[in-house]
């Protein structure tokens, strides 16, 4: 029985491989010949003859091909050109590419059910898809050099190629590089002092636990996560509007790397939002920090002033489907809008069933303010009404001030500008062109002296700023979901 069984075992792992390839070959050799030099005229949308060679029912519908006889399929005839019947039209296929279509047919004509190839599916041939094993440490000369099985491969190396690892670094040295690497900070003297005076085995491991504990690890560690996503406190243009509210992403990742919080929850919370990720249907009040966290979703390069509405909407769709790839799988998934990937196993249809998920998804608000970036509003307290109102008094005395130093400033301009213009149409000399030349100046000055309200902006920006209650960037559900076809 175990003869019987291993040899079925091998049998189907045989066949297995053979089915693999020949999807392979069919995905990457035979489908793109029909799909680009049949489709136009046997494909999908016509099907001139009756005949169809762009899905499997449709070629077994035509009978035009005879899995495993190449002369006697009409699609090979037509190809060869050797008949009455000449295809394509329009010139003979390249002699690999017929004989691509010859080899298909010979070997049974195989057109896999999946629309990528079986290897693809299954990560076959490519190292990262493959599940990760346990690897036996490797054997090394100087054993005594090693404490752990990390230093085993890496010591392996250096004794493959000759060389020899280098002395161990002093303590100045290493302290240096760990507050370096944690931090991003160099070590402070009374840190130096206190790991040179700490001769216990464990004084090393105490610094790491330090460093790692200080709130200056998520500064620097959060600031990787924030360079792979598309955050930035500004949009538009140039990156020239203001995002006053952008901050709170940004305090989001930095605190979640000093909480140490699972990693797949921080995956949750920036993909599904706050209700979703702690997998509760009900409808709770989300604080500002999980609220934050689709911060990851919204706060993208959107070129929010088109006038396209629909075209804007699709393309920010694409630039979510493939910022969740590369940040979350480590790959491109935005080719896919075009076609199947031919390595990895990102199909269109794929593709679309994401890119469907995000046309459902609230991230753009009606209007142009804050770079029109969706604006969820966070419960307040009475604290945040009594700030809030006295920011608000604030800000409007402060409009009040520009607009009236915009007024004086104006008018000062004006009334120089008149002098101007009034000792230019006096015939001319030298004593006239001495009083334009000091008016010229003193206009100069005037609008350097006006200081804020020389600038054009300011007065925009200042009225931008208007101060508001607590509120987030962040995602949410449409109220009627979309499908991407």
């Amino acid at each position: 029985m175990r003869t019987l069984a291993l040899g079925f075992a091998l049998s189907l792992g045989w066949l297995h491989a053979q089915t693999a390839k020949q999807s392979d070959f069919f995905e990457t050799k035979v489908r793109p010949l029909l799909v680009g030099r049949c489709a136009s005229c046997h494909g999908d949308k016509v099907q001139m003859a009756d005949i169809q060679l762009t899905s499997k029912d449709g070629l077994h519908r035509s009978s035009v091909v005879v899995p495993g006889d190449p002369s006697a399929s009409r699609l090979v005839q037509a190809l060869r050109h050797t008949g009455k019947i000449k295809m394509p039209p329009n010139g003979k296929l390249a002699d690999h590419e017929v004989q691509a279509i010859e080899r298909w047919v010979a070997d049974g004509a195989v057109w896999p059910e999946a629309a990528i190839p079986a290897s693809v599916t299954t990560g076959q041939g490519h190292w990262a898809f493959v599940p990760v094993g346990k690897t036996a440490p490797p054997e090394v000369k100087r054993q005594e050099w090693t404490r752990s099985d990390i230093d085993r491969f890496i010591l392996a190396q250096l004794e493959k190629n000759n060389l020899a690892p280098v002395g161990d670094a002093n303590k100045y040295t290493l302290l240096r590089r760990a507050t370096l690497d944690l931090t991003g900070l160099l070590p402070t003297p009374a840190d130096i002092d206190a790991f040179q005076k700490d001769s216990s085995p464990q004084a090393f491991e105490r610094v790491v636990d330090r460093l790692l504990a200080s709130p200056s690890y998520g500064d620097r560690w959060g600031r990787h996560w924030l360079d792979v996503t598309y955050w930035a406190d500004t949009t538009g243009v140039g990156r020239r509007i203001p995002l006053r509210h952008a901050w709170r992403y940004r305090d989001y990742v930095i605190n979640s790397f000093n909480q140490d919080k699972p990693y797949d929850q921080f995956i949750r919370e920036q993909i599904a939002g706050p209700d979703h990720a702690k997998g509760d249907t009900k409808k709770s009040a989300p604080d500002a920090d999980a609220r934050a966290a689709t911060g990851f979703l919204v706060l993208g390069p959107w070129a929010w002033f088109s006038y396209d509405r629909e075209q804007l909407r699709v393309d920010i769709a694409d630039l979510q489907a493939d910022l969740v790839g590369r940040t979350f799988l480590g790959m491109t998934v935005g080719c896919a809008r075009c076609h199947d990937h031919k390595f990895d196993p990102i199909p269109n249809k794929d593709y679309f069933a994401m890119s469907g998920m995000f046309l459902s998804t609230k991230t753009l608000s009606a209007g142009n303010q804050d770079g029109g970036i969706n604006t969820v509003r966070l419960p307040e307290t009475l604290e945040d009404v009594k700030r809030y109102a006295a920011d608000l008094d604030a800000w409007e005395r402060k409009v009040a001030e520009v607009e009236a130093a915009e007024k004086v400033n104006a008018k000062d301009q004006e009334e120089i500008k008149k002098r101007i213009a009034a000792l230019k149409e006096k015939s001319g000399g030298s004593e006239i062109e001495a009083s334009i030349k000091a008016a010229e100046q003193e206009l100069a000055a005037v609008r350097k002296r006006s200081g804020i309200a020389g600038d054009r902006q300011i007065l925009p920006f200042t009225k931008y700023m208007r101060p508001r209650l607590p509120e987030v960037y962040a995602a949410e559900d449409m109220e009627f979901p979309a499908n991407a076809r």
